[in-house]
């Protein structure tokens, strides 16, 4: 299966084949999508007009799943919607279920389309009515086209459905944004235009959730990953490759930006998270680069509030060639021993989003050669964090501000 479904020149002889039990040689993705309405129990006709109809209190809970999409995505809904509207198509917006929970536009369509149920509170799922843009495009998980006879049901053969989800952080449809009107006014530029717009409101859902966990630790992860020694990358949900410090680039390509990580690191975003999220193991082994030499990957989140993880900043700590033995350099005389392997940040208790992803931060910070300085109430942990950075980090001893005498201070300042 491709990018994205187009279901298309079907005649009617072959969907009375199909429904008769005879398989027309057909493209695999229609069949498959077909099936999948029959295997429902979807109705071969089409739903009546007031089945599946959602009103009141069970209309307002399905309003409130795409409520934070709607709130952050007003203005696009309504730019696209007067784009769609000239060419006389209805703009929806459904719920992961397929419900209906806004229309506009219309144009000369509207008066069918209200007659056909494309209205706030139809349910438009492929189990109710079978293949369509909607449904199809939240099951698959992909921008759909439907046209014509390539709707299940018979009663939506006048139609041309173009529709596209709204992906959360997760890469799961959170909404879906569709246009629907009368087959012959079928029009590539709609199927562009919902596209685009499902496109925006993801990046606005994404940039709310970096806007929650606190933009200005997102910039400072950034400013730190240019300044590590060992390789590091900034990942994104739902598995993108945001940016790469240079030492990430010379191992493992200068290009690696945008790039999905099961590429690079042979790990998809979801391995990563449980990575990530796992009691810790103190790193996981991992062969990349041209030189086979064997790296401990370690993985911190950065999460909202929600505890969604927003992104990942991943480190590559250099270990051995693949094809050299082990081997241990002697200390330097005089040389203080090596600091224990033990995690340092394991005394701090991070169950909570925000304290994990400052522990998470706190991590990175330790691995680069930035100053640091804690600033919080009394008794909110800093010695904790302060310990553990220095700890884990191979710069100088921190300093208890408060321990400080006025006179050194004033001296200093002279």
């Amino acid at each position: 299966m491709s990018d994205r479904l187009v279901l298309r020149d079907v005649t009617v002889s072959a969907w009375d084949d199909f429904h008769a039990g005879r398989v027309p040689g057909l493209a695999p993705d229609l069949i498959r999508c077909w099936s999948r309405a029959r295997a429902l129990g979807a109705p071969i006709a089409g739903a009546h007009p007031e089945d599946r109809l959602l009103r009141g209190e069970a209309l307002r809970v399905a309003a409130g799943h795409v409520e934070l999409v709607q709130a952050i995505g007003d203005a696009i809904i309504d730019r696209a919607t007067a784009r769609v509207a000239d060419r006389d198509f209805l703009l929806l917006l459904a719920d992961p279920d397929g419900v209906v929970v806004r229309t506009a536009g219309g144009g000369q369509f509207a008066d069918t389309a209200s007659e056909l149920r494309l209205i706030a509170g139809a349910c438009w799922s492929e189990a109710a009515r079978g293949t369509n843009a909607i449904g199809t495009a939240a099951a698959a998980n992909l921008p759909t086209e439907v046209h014509g006879a390539a709707h299940f049901g018979r009663s939506y053969h006048d139609l041309v459905c173009y529709a596209a989800p709204v992906r959360g952080l997760d890469g799961q449809p959170l909404a879906v944004l569709d246009a629907t009107s009368r087959v012959e006014r079928a029009d590539p530029m709609v199927a562009r235009t919902v596209l685009q717009a499902a496109r925006s409101l993801e990046e606005l859902l994404k940039l709310q959730a970096y806007a929650s966990a606190g933009a200005s630790v997102t910039r400072v992860l950034g400013r730190s990953l240019d300044r590590m020694r060992d390789p590091a990358l900034l990942i994104e949900a739902p598995g993108t490759i945001a940016r790469a410090n240079p030492a990430a680039r010379d191992l493992l390509g200068a290009d690696i930006a945008g790039a999905d990580p099961a590429g690079p690191l042979g790990l998809s975003w979801p391995a990563l998270v449980r990575e990530a999220l796992a009691p810790t193991t103190g790193g996981l082994p991992l062969a990349v680069g041209s030189v086979r030499r064997t790296w401990r990957l370690r993985v911190d989140p950065l999460a909202a509030p929600s505890g969604h993880v927003v992104a990942l900043m991943v480190v590559l700590e250099p270990g051995l060639a693949a094809a050299a033995p082990a081997r241990v350099a002697a200390p330097a005389r005089g040389a203080p021993a090596a600091a224990p392997t033990a995690d340092a940040f394991a005394p701090i208790f991070a169950e909570d989003a925000a304290v994990a992803a400052a522990v998470a931060w706190s991590r990175q910070l330790a691995a680069s050669d930035l100053p640091v300085m804690l600033l919080a109430e009394t008794g909110a942990g800093k010695e904790l964090f302060a310990q553990a950075i220095h700890q884990a980090s191979p710069r100088a001893a921190a300093v208890n501000c408060a321990t400080v005498p006025d006179t050194l201070v004033t001296l200093a300042a002279s």
